[in-house]
């Protein structure tokens, strides 16, 4: 209270200028908005936790992997048993001197390249007897181990390993250009499990480059089915080729590691989610994965939106699950049904509002519609291969190829393997009478194009507008 000239009291708010009055209300609102703002992005914290954990306690439920530490071995494997550790020294041991040129395809290959990759088979004999023994070890540990921030990890032996992959393609074309097909059997045998190794560590870049290796090896089946020996002293028994068509026509390991791979694309998102989340990287670093990224620290946009990216990491959790689950179907055209709507929203993540809404999403949810027709082509080619090879064994009986698939059952193959690639169990398709007799199935577009191919410029197959072929004589048609 004031004390005016003729005694009268006065409130000290009336003689205050109204400035001061609305500096007190603006100070008052101030401070009951930041109130609310903390009182908001606590609740906004709270439940963005229990919806990602919620998602998460889903997945172990289900027994899968989530965490990087899922992914690494239980038990350490003895040396001698590790088939992965086999193919790493096989591949130290690999003598490249004899590739002094890029081979064509064996189809192509003149008398001057023979003689090269004939040295290359007698420089590497320890390379191919460790690669050999790979296939009797029941272990595999590529040494990897993850742990966080899991978006560093490298993976040092896809490229050596590919090498690998093409080193026993050649070879194996040798030993049949030689007449050794027994030889050329076991290694093509040896090829296809290396390809399948390869495709274990749990990562999609991993298992496609292990289908790229299996797709060497049924190139090279496609190369010696019209006239591989069977039988006598240097043909290929008929044991050894029942059990490269049974390799073939086994799908669980590819669907198996192909789901893996998915299950690591998760792992990896969910733990950049909570490596920002928590601090350990910013999520300015995301912008420079594998440079080295910017210094870790919570900034205050990475503080106050938080819940925003935690959010996100329950969507992407959601949306690998769906992809999951789309790759159990045993066909493209049913897995297709729910890719595509999948492949719509990653798209969408990177535009307008949605890219700041789920600024994780936009750089760690990438377009896996390619991977996953891949993984259903590579079922495709592996079926074809191994009809490939049981046409062969009944001609060789017969003095002929059957009229249609449906005589290889059940002397040749257990049942007419399907066409991954068809919706309704439609079975691959055999062209017998042809002018060029042909295996095809349908291909990405979903349409029986009768076994129609194009071939670019340079003579290469373009898979993306044909049916996918197999050529029962041999003549695919090469690049120029």
């Amino acid at each position: 209270m004031n004390q005016t000239a003729d005694g009268e009291t006065k409130d000290l708010a009336t003689t205050l200028p109204p400035r001061y009055r609305w500096l007190k209300r603006l100070a008052a609102g101030l401070g009951l908005f930041f109130a609310l703002v903390i009182v908001l992005r606590m609740w906004w914290g709270h439940e963005a936790d229990r919806r990602l954990q919620a998602e998460i306690d889903r997945i172990q439920t289900a027994g899968e992997p989530i965490f990087p530490a899922d992914f690494n071995p239980t038990e350490e494997i003895p040396k001698e048993d590790n088939a992965a550790l086999a193919l790493i020294k096989a591949f130290k041991a690999y003598d490249t001197t004899y590739e002094t040129k890029d081979f064509p395809a064996p189809i192509v290959m003149t008398d001057e390249d023979w003689a090269l990759i004939a040295q290359g088979v007698a420089d590497n004999a320890e390379t191919l007897a460790l690669v050999r023994s790979a296939r009797s070890m029941a272990g595999l540990d590529w040494g990897l181990r993850f742990g966080s921030p899991a978006i560093y990890i490298p993976l040092p032996q896809l490229s050596p390993q590919r090498d690998l992959a093409r080193m026993l393609a050649r070879f194996s074309a040798y030993y049949h250009s030689i007449g050794d097909d027994a030889a050329a059997v076991e290694l093509l045998r040896d090829a296809l499990h290396q390809a399948e190794l390869v495709q274990e560590p749990p990562m999609v870049v991993s298992y496609l480059v292990g289908v790229a290796c299996s797709t060497l090896t049924i190139r090279t089946v496609e190369f010696m089915a019209p006239d591989l020996a069977v039988g006598g002293a240097l043909g290929a028994s008929r044991e050894q080729v029942g059990e490269l068509i049974d390799d073939l026509l086994d799908d669980q390991i590819p669907r198996r590691e192909f789901r893996r791979a998915m299950y690591g694309e998760r792992m990896f998102q969910l733990d950049c989610v909570q490596q920002i989340s928590e601090g350990n990287i910013s999520s300015a670093a995301l912008m420079t994965i594998g440079g080295g990224g910017v210094p870790p620290g919570v900034g205050v946009f990475d503080f106050l939106f938080r819940p925003m990216m935690l959010l996100d990491g329950e969507r992407m959790l959601q949306h690998m699950r769906q992809m999951i689950e789309a790759c159990d179907h045993p066909t493209w055209p049913t897995a297709r049904e729910i890719v595509d709507v999948l492949e719509v929203v990653a798209e969408q993540v990177h535009v307008g509002l949605e890219r700041v809404r789920r600024p994780i999403s936009a750089v760690m949810l990438p377009s896996l519609a390619r991977a996953v027709q891949f993984h259903y082509e590579g079922l495709a080619d592996r079926r074809m291969a191994a009809i490939a090879l049981a046409l062969r064994l009944f001609e060789l009986d017969h003095g002929r190829r059957p009229r249609e698939l449906a005589e290889l059952v059940p002397d040749y193959l257990p049942a007419v393997p399907l066409d991954p690639m068809a919706a309704n169990d439609r079975p691959i398709f055999y062209l017998a009478n042809a002018k060029q007799p042909i295996l095809y199935s349908i291909g990405e577009n979903g349409t029986d194009d009768g076994g129609a191919y194009v071939i670019d410029a340079k003579g290469r197959l373009q898979r993306g507008k044909s049916d996918l072929v197999f050529y029962l004589d041999g003549h695919r048609p090469q690049p120029q």
